[in-house]
């Protein structure tokens, strides 16, 4: 996360770019900054996920 991002803001980027992250609070009070991310999706959907925040 940026300075004034929370991982809630986060969620929200990605959510806005169709793509679902877990936030970093729920493995804890250190991940209040970060996302976590499960690339557990098909070859092509990660492909298409990647040119999705690649234009943003």
């Amino acid at each position: 996360a940026g300075s004034a991002e929370t991982c809630r803001d986060l969620v929200d980027w990605f959510a806005d770019r169709g793509i679902l992250v877990a936030p970093g609070e729920f493995y804890g009070p250190k991940g209040v900054r970060h996302v976590r991310i499960g690339l557990t999706a098909s070859d092509d959907a990660i492909e298409v996920a990647a040119g999705r925040l690649r234009s943003s």
